[in-house]
């Protein structure tokens, strides 16, 4: 008998579980904690070994086949009598049981979304389209690691030219996966996916995303300028591809004198300041040269938190460190002693805010004069 299975056959509909509170007062609680340790059971069951199998991955470790757990993650987001028995809940006058109902609601709808039966056959087919076929040289994140590190022009021109010819093959999917996106939040009351992820109006949304970087591209604007003077003096002419692999190179030039071998002691001082005792927190770190960016795990947070990233000399390196150590902190600093608060923080918006509140201390002139 599957896990998800038995949990089903176990517990009451919705309606049973209103009139249940009605006809047993006194075990109304009883029954509430049963079904949020129900939910916690399910939810640990699957995300742990999908995010240690992930690390595993990056980090070139030996990976186990996590397709059971896969198969519990989508029938725990897409199992709709848990949206309804939540929603219920969360209008308790009961103010912990209706916090701990709408946080299991946003965690489903805010995150849950992406792995539910309807959309996860989707996902899966448009990271393998991006990948490629596995006997392509150039498969999986190859083709990025070569235009960012290849001295080769005709090198990087044709994973620019993988890319793309890979990107027109995954948009009929990204649009169907859309669809299917809005159509899923639709479902639970919100007017479409974005509604879903942010509260707001897609219009509003895209008003503050747009205004956000015409911001950033003024104040940067300067900097910009003297990129592209430098790029153009160097090349006289060039692809796509050139103008970034010169971009990545002036970043390290500039910052050659940050050495990653150096970037865990700069950290520590950095974080001393800010009251954090980085040694103490025990975050376990991976160098990747061959991959492209960086990413943090919450293995098991706060206890089990790692981060691994190509973090080169220079100060994309540096900054890509900093980012992802922000991360790292943030879940290490996570006080809730429960799901899903205890798996928070998963708000995208918030999280890679403290990312860049981290990977701005590199931009920082008194630090980098120090």
């Amino acid at each position: 008998m599957r896990f998800s299975d038995s949990f089903r056959r176990r517990s009451p509909r919705a309606s049973e579980t209103a009139g249940g509170f009605h006809r047993y007062g006194g075990g109304r609680r009883r029954f509430r904690s049963i079904f949020f340790r129900s939910l916690e059971s399910r939810y640990e069951f699957y995300r742990k070994p999908l995010t240690l199998n992930a690390w595993r991955k990056a980090v070139g470790d030996s990976v186990e086949d996590i397709s059971g757990y896969t198969e519990a993650e989508t029938a725990f987001l897409s199992d709709d009598s848990i949206d309804e028995r939540l929603r219920v809940l969360a209008e308790s006058n009961d103010a912990e049981i209706a916090e701990r109902a709408q946080g299991w609601l946003r965690l489903r709808n805010q995150h849950g979304m992406d792995a539910h039966a309807s959309i996860a056959a989707l996902t899966k087919r448009l990271i393998e389209t991006m990948a490629g076929p596995k006997t392509d040289p150039l498969h999986g994140q190859k083709a990025l690691m070569t235009i960012y590190a290849s001295t080769e022009p005709s090198a990087r021109h044709a994973a620019m030219r993988t890319i793309a010819e890979r990107s027109q093959l995954a948009l009929p999917i990204l649009a169907k996966r859309s669809a299917k996106l809005n159509e899923l939040a639709r479902s639970r009351g919100f007017k479409d996916f974005v509604h879903a992820k942010t509260g707001k109006d897609i219009a509003e949304s895209t008003e503050e995303l747009e205004s956000m970087c015409r911001e950033q591209i003024a104040s940067t604007r300067a900097a910009w300028k003297s990129l592209m003077r430098r790029t153009e003096t160097k090349l006289a002419s060039g692809t796509d591809a050139d103008w970034l692999a010169t971009s990545t190179s002036w970043s390290a030039d500039a910052g050659g004198f940050i050495k990653s071998s150096e970037l865990y002691n700069l950290s520590k001082s950095a974080l001393g300041r800010m009251g954090f005792d980085l040694d103490s927190m025990n975050i376990e770190v991976r160098m990747t040269p061959n991959k492209p960016g960086g990413a943090a795990y919450g293995v098991s947070i706060p206890d089990d938190v790692r981060f691994r990233g190509n973090f080169v000399d220079g100060f994309e390196g540096a900054r890509g460190w900093f980012h992802e150590l922000g991360h790292a902190v943030h879940m290490k600093e996570v006080k809730a002693k429960r799901a899903p608060f205890r798996a928070l923080p998963l708000d995208r918006a918030l999280n890679e805010g403290i990312g860049e509140v981290f990977g701005a201390i590199v931009r920082d002139l008194d630090w980098v004069r120090g």
